[in-house]
């Protein structure tokens, strides 16, 4: 009885030390790509523009890769990239990850693809208006950082089912 409690724990211990691990705590983790697949891009480098690329994004590692022939390749100067047109969408890098940009009529909105734990992708959004930057996770903080319009947004959120985790339904 006694060894088979001793197997029981240590199966349990094995199972949540394999979950319970956040992202960040080591490198090189499973990619998780932004992109269902490789798509075709418009990239800017510098002076340089290069179309039909395919690419796509490891959110996990923070990593881009293109196709070259058959082989799949890293980026190695990509925080050289000035901007990405992929999936109708234009990213540029920003706080050390490639995020969607976002221009809008009050300023602009970065959204940033980030994993949290078991795989879970959770939006970041960095709001530039009037030359200040706001960092949003979540609603609240959304509320918090904009009390004065707090209740004008909450009546929003719920007339128009936002989401923060949902970038169509973000903005």
């Amino acid at each position: 009885m006694k060894r088979l409690v001793i197997i029981f724990i240590m199966m349990l211990f094995s199972f949540c030390s394999s979950f319970g691990q956040e992202a960040g705590a080591t490198s090189n983790r499973n990619p998780v790509f932004l992109f269902e697949n490789f798509t075709p891009s418009v990239i800017r480098i510098r002076e340089k523009v290069v179309r039909g690329v395919m690419v796509n994004y490891d959110i996990n590692n923070q990593k881009l890769y293109y196709v070259d022939g058959e082989h799949v390749m890293e980026m190695t100067n990509s925080r050289d990239l000035d901007t990405l047109y992929a999936a109708d969408s234009r990213f540029v890098w920003k706080n050390g990850s490639l995020c969607e940009y976002i221009p809008e009529d009050y300023g602009s909105v970065y959204v940033k693809r980030e994993i949290r734990k078991f795989s879970d992708i959770e939006n970041i959004y960095y709001l530039v208006c009037n030359d200040r930057e706001y960092t949003v996770r979540d609603l609240s903080d959304l509320y918090e950082q904009f009390p004065e319009k707090a209740s004008e947004t909450r009546n929003m959120v719920h007339e128009y089912g936002l989401s923060m985790t949902d970038v169509d339904g973000a903005c």
